[in-house]
């Protein structure tokens, strides 16, 4: 379980990762507060193209933020929700 301020200090490191190409989290049963921190900063990985998200509970605000970051990130290529 990846409570929600975890989640959020998880998106603060993701904002500072340059080359991020792959991002396993599944199982972590990120709540969709936690899911939206961490789904954030994916839009600015363009190296990122393998995403795993299976087994959390994203919610319909967390597969809102998802749905942009498949829209503004082109380079994701694999995603496991």
């Amino acid at each position: 379980h990846l409570p929600r301020g975890r989640a959020a200090a998880l998106g603060g490191v993701l904002r500072r990762v340059s080359t991020l190409e792959v991002l396993d989290i599944g199982w972590n049963h990120i709540f969709p507060e936690g899911a939206c921190a961490v789904l954030d900063p994916m839009i600015y990985h363009s190296q990122l193209h393998t995403v795993t998200l299976g087994w959390n509970r994203l919610g319909n605000k967390g597969g809102e933020v998802l749905a942009q970051v498949l829209y503004d990130n082109k380079s994701i290529q694999r995603l496991d929700v």
